[in-house]
């Protein structure tokens, strides 16, 4: 099985209820800021999508399990895997984790859309290999 992408993000006052806990709309702001330093170190930041490859990558499905509060001024440690690559969709496991216990489980369908006509197109071959040094065994 090929290792995750793995990231770190401090919780911010930004991120969090009167509590002090994450406010769970949060978790999806930090999820994606995840998948976005994981395309920044790939080489492919948004800016790049947008601007010379021309796709956005909306979120197409999400199915979030809440596992643990998490306090500000936690660190979170997400680990990002690639479940299956399709011709204009990835499908991704998210799970954030602080201190060895997990917080957060994510699966995210992301689907690769035209910025001129706002319809799919295949996943670019940069991002294609990009998502498939993630992709876990047996998935293609």
């Amino acid at each position: 099985m090929a290792d995750p992408y793995r990231t770190s993000v401090r919780v911010g006052f930004m991120h969090v209820d009167m509590a002090g806990i994450v406010f769970y709309p949060r978790y999806f702001e930090l999820a994606n800021a995840a998948v976005e330093s994981f395309l920044r170190e790939a080489g492919l930041p948004f800016e790049t999508l947008h601007d010379t490859l021309r796709i956005t990558l909306p979120t197409a499905e999400l199915n979030t399990r809440f596992v643990k509060p998490t306090r500000i001024g936690d660190v979170l440690d997400f680990a990002l895997g690639v479940e299956a690559l399709g011709r204009a969709s990835v499908k991704l496991n998210l799970a954030a984790t602080c201190r060895g216990e997990a917080r957060i489980e994510t699966r995210l369908t992301l689907v690769a859309v035209s910025l001129d006509d706002h319809r799919p197109r295949p996943l670019p071959e940069p991002l294609r290999a990009a998502f498939s040094k993630h992709l876990q065994a047996g998935e293609a």
